[in-house]
């Protein structure tokens, strides 16, 4: 078995209330951090999601909005390591895809991070993330 594994969540991540159920997941996690949103009090970061999707020159009515995954080691790693490791997987999207991730320490598991990372870019004219 590897150290590392990425699970990407199965379903279609189509629905209405795609970005509340995987980015109010993500934001319940003790560390979360992301790129292409503001913490303004006047939009959250769903909304910031969402506006990319909006603006977008891209019709994708029956696609995934975003897109949920996970990476897992095989070994603890602390918590420095592990937002660090966060920050550079979201930066590898940051240049065109809004992201969000969590450092998830719950009960009987291994802390791993959760990555949502919207399927719209919030450049219009950039294609969505499949």
């Amino acid at each position: 078995m590897s150290d590392i594994q990425i699970i990407s969540f199965e379903g279609d991540y189509n629905n209405e209330d795609a970005y509340n159920r995987v980015l109010g997941y993500i934001a319940q996690k003790k560390y979360i951090g992301g790129f292409g949103f503001s913490c303004t009090p006047e939009l959250s970061i769903v909304k910031w999601f969402q506006l990319s999707e909006f603006y977008s020159n891209y019709s994708n009515t029956k696609k995934r909005k975003i897109w949920h995954f996970t990476i897992t080691f095989q070994k603890e790693w602390d918590s420095c390591n592990l937002i660090s490791m966060a920050v550079w997987v979201s930066g590898i999207f940051r240049e065109k895809y809004q992201s969000l991730w969590g450092v998830d320490y719950s009960p009987g598991t291994t802390p791993h991070l959760h990555f949502g990372i919207n399927a719209f870019s919030y450049h219009p004219d950039i294609p969505p993330l499949s």
